[in-house]
């Protein structure tokens, strides 16, 4: 085993451990074995390892788990290593700083999307709470085993009532359970360090990451002499009256202190006090890049197949916690059985356990029946927020089905990617490539109404779409006759004075990559590179030669 031959490597290879790296090499072979017992793998485990160093570590995490994902910061070390790992073909190394890189985008890489991680590692203690914070943001991240400091991980894992207890502590015990599995001796490392260390467990909780949460604990934590109530004046633009208010509510004395309590009187405190404070969100409008129907299901709805992204266009929403139920757009109250944000936080209350009533305010940008699911992504964002605000748990895919109901748009626009989406709209199959473009959206002065259009296209299409199967958006965007929607030409029928036509023949005539309807219409787009300069003389003549037409330029996103 290589920590057998630990300091033979360290001295035929003159290695000197690196102080700006906080490296110290583990030697001791118990200590390694305890590490791996900790952490409880399988065959089946995915394992992320930050700073392998010599490979002891990493040839464990090989032998007993299904793949390994390696980040060494050190040049020298990562090119060494897979000498040493002849036996194991998996894993793989990124020979990169830990806290620059994309973990998400590399999880998905390596391992897949929606797995379950483990980290099992022996990080730099420098740098070792800026780690466990990047590592708390990824939610499949479900157990992790650390050798921290000693004196790190007594407070990691502290009670309420101990001074040690603060803001990430109590993080750690809101997301998960927290562990000190054994005490490591200086001298189990080459170099010895100066302390003691400890293996660190945290198994995590099926609760979201709150970002707002963590924000509030480091408040409530800023200053350890001052009693809650002192730290808690001016938060969020709250008199003090409200704050006594809610202390008094949750018979809690002004004199105490964060650390007397535990975190889930913490987070309760929080929602309470966050709860008078409006989240103000965006809601991106949708193109549909390609639009297929591929036949009709025997329950009327049809079968589709579409290439769909996001645009910088939003409707701008604030939502809070209220006495009642209530939504407004534009200032206009809306009536529950008209409006589709009615119908989410409806729908959301049979099937989750949402405790509270909702306001919800709209300012709509996005222009109604252009095709662009403004209403749909009204829906998908007031769910996620109350969804987050709630702290509930949730199967994306079940929540696909539900929402397809609602609309064919919502489960898309629950998604913050380009994505295909297959059936009535709940099969959604998330893009990798995070190369965005810009494009020339077209509003037309007419409505479209999506049943209409779909009813016309049964009479008049009885032959299918055979277009190429969508796979992967590279595929896309190198071949121009995948672009395609088939509810175009019924739209035409429709509405004879429609210039979608004339659009795409100048949209084309400047490189446009594509142009198409989008959705039902009556939008259209013209996609180009990110950087081509021709879509500013594309614009200049779509406007001067379509009369009725407003025309604008904005970005596909991801984020």
């Amino acid at each position: 085993m290589i920590v057998d031959r630990t300091n033979t490597i360290i001295k035929e290879n003159k290695i000197h451990a690196k102080k700006m790296f906080g490296q110290n090499f583990l030697k001791d072979k118990n200590v390694l074995l305890d590490i791996i017992k900790a952490s409880n793998l399988s065959k089946d485990d995915c394992v992320i390892e930050i700073g392998p160093g010599l490979g002891a570590l990493t040839e464990l995490l090989c032998l007993n788990s299904g793949k390994v994902l390696c980040y060494e910061i050190d040049d020298n070390l990562a090119k060494e290593l897979p000498n040493r790992l002849k036996k194991y073909d998996n894993y793989v190394i990124y020979n990169q700083d830990f806290l620059k890189c994309d973990i998400k985008k590399d999880i998905e890489s390596y391992f897949g999307y929606d797995k379950r991680i483990k980290v099992v590692a022996n990080i730099p203690y420098n740098i070792t709470t800026p780690i466990i914070f990047k590592l708390l943001e990824i939610n499949n991240i479900t157990h992790m085993t650390l050798m921290v400091q000693k004196e790190l991980a007594y407070r990691f894992s502290s009670d309420e009532g101990n001074k040690e207890h603060g803001s990430i502590t109590a993080y750690l015990k809101y997301l998960g359970m927290t562990n000190i599995y054994r005490i490591v001796d200086r001298s189990c490392f080459e170099p010895v360090p100066n302390v003691d260390s400890a293996v660190f467990t945290f198994e995590r909780n099926d609760k979201n990451i709150n970002n707002d949460f963590l924000d509030f604990l480091r408040i409530v934590f800023a200053q350890k002499r001052k009693n809650l109530f002192n730290n808690l004046k001016g938060i969020y633009g709250l008199e003090k009256d409200a704050i006594l208010n809610i202390l008094s509510k949750k018979e809690i004395e002004t004199s105490v202190r964060a650390e007397q309590l535990n975190s889930d009187e913490l987070y309760d405190l929080f929602f309470s006090i966050k709860a008078l404070t409006p989240k103000k969100l965006k809601a991106y409008a949708k193109v549909n890049l390609i639009l297929n129907v591929l036949g009709k299901f025997d329950n009327g709805y049809h079968n589709l197949e579409m290439l769909n992204t996001k645009i910088d266009l939003y409707d701008e929403i604030e939502i809070k916690v209220y006495d009642i139920d209530r939504v407004e757009m534009d200032k206009d109250i809306c009536e529950e059985k008209d409006n589709l944000v009615f119908k989410a936080i409806k729908m959301l209350k049979e099937h989750y356990d949402v405790k509270n009533n909702y306001l919800v305010k709209i300012k709509k940008n996005i222009p109604n029946g252009a095709g662009l699911a403004g209403g749909s992504s009204d829906a998908a964002t007031v769910i996620k927020a109350i969804l987050k605000n709630e702290n509930i748990k949730y199967d994306i895919n079940e929540l696909y089905e539900l929402t397809k109901v609602l609309g064919a748009d919502i489960p898309f626009c629950l998604q913050d990617r380009k994505c295909i989406v297959r059936g009535i709209g709940e099969k959604i199959i998330p893009i990798k490539n995070d190369k965005e473009y810009q494009m020339i959206l077209a509003f037309a002065p007419l409505s479209f109404e999506t049943k209409r259009i779909f009813a016309e296209f049964d009479k008049i299409d009885s032959k299918r779409n055979n277009k190429p199967k969508i796979n992967e958006f590279e595929d896309v965007i190198k071949n121009y006759e995948m672009f395609n929607n088939d509810l175009e030409k019924v739209c035409i029928k429709l509405h004879p004075e429609y210039k979608l036509n004339e659009i795409k023949m100048i949209s084309m005539s400047y490189g446009a990559k594509a142009s198409q309807m989008t959705g039902s219409g009556s939008s259209c787009y013209a996609l180009f590179e990110l950087q081509d300069e021709n879509i500013e003389k594309c614009l200049t003549e779509l406007k001067s030669k379509i009369s009725g037409y407003s025309f604008s330029t904005y970005k596909t996103i991801s984020y």
